[in-house]
């Protein structure tokens, strides 16, 4: 049995991704045209990582090309990786192009772990 794939749903500017557990993310409007994001079944993943927990929004490993993305951010912003993107509200569901950008691993760690005190010499 399939699953069922709930279109996106566009109210003006935005539109909404019907995720499991009642979650719902919100994108830009245009992007719901493109192919690699409409039509999709889309899953969300509680992950732990520096001692915060991140959401990672994704679709099936295996329906994927070789070297395709399956993490939503990284299908929006429609580069390469040269790091991770992340989203610049720190709200994990607002897939908005103007909240996305990508940051450097070193960049994400250093936030991770928040400012470094300083010793007095």
């Amino acid at each position: 049995m399939s699953k069922t794939i709930e279109p996106i749903k566009v109210s003006g500017k935005y539109g909404y991704i019907s995720l499991p557990n009642g979650m719902v993310a919100q994108i830009d409007a245009e992007c719901a045209r493109i192919p690699a994001v409409n039509g999709w079944p889309w899953y969300v993943r509680k992950e732990r990582r520096a001692g915060k927990v991140v959401l990672l929004v994704y679709r099936d490993n295996k329906l994927l090309y070789p070297g395709e993305s399956a993490l939503l951010a990284n299908v929006l912003l429609g580069q390469k990786p040269r790091g991770q993107a992340v989203h610049i509200n720190g709200n994990m569901l607002d897939f908005r192009l103007k909240n996305l950008r990508w940051k450097t691993d070193e960049e994400i760690s250093m936030a991770l772990r928040g400012p470094r005190k300083r010793r007095n010499a």
